[in-house]
This record gives structure tokens, C-alpha cells and sequence, in this order.
């Protein structure tokens, strides 16, 4: 479960962060929801690229863990 975590964490923020770039471009006013939507979409890729960073990426395989 915990070594899915940043894969989830990833593809879930890559998808808000697209629904919430669709729903912005198919309405003229952009509302309120998808600008949350987009930085929920950006925090949890943030998220997602650190904890693969630290569990699988450069610093996994410096420590060994």
C-alpha cells in the first residue's frame, strides 16, 4: 500500500489539475471549484514527487531505503 502511495498521490493531482484546466476553458468565468480543484492538483503532485523522491528516487537509493 505505502510503496503505491506516490503513484497515487501523482496521478490523482495530474487529474485534478486537468479537470479543473477543462472546467476553467469550457466556461467563460472560471469558477471558484476549479480553482481549488487546480491547487489541490499542484499540492498533491507536489507531494506525490516528494515522497517518491525520498522512497524510490535519488535520495532512496542513497540511504538504501
Amino acid at each position: 500500500m505505502l510503496k503505491r502511495l506516490p503513484y497515487v498521490l501523482l496521478i490523482s493531482g495530474a487529474l485534478l489539475l486537468i479537470s479543473s484546466i477543462a472546467i476553467g476553458a469550457r466556461s467563460g468565468d472560471a469558477p471558484q471549484i476549479a480553482f481549488f480543484m487546480g491547487v489541490l492538483g499542484v499540492v498533491l503532485l507536489t507531494f506525490g514527487f516528494t515522497l517518491y523522491m525520498f522512497t524510490e528516487g535519488v535520495a532512496g537509493r542513497r540511504t538504501g531505503g
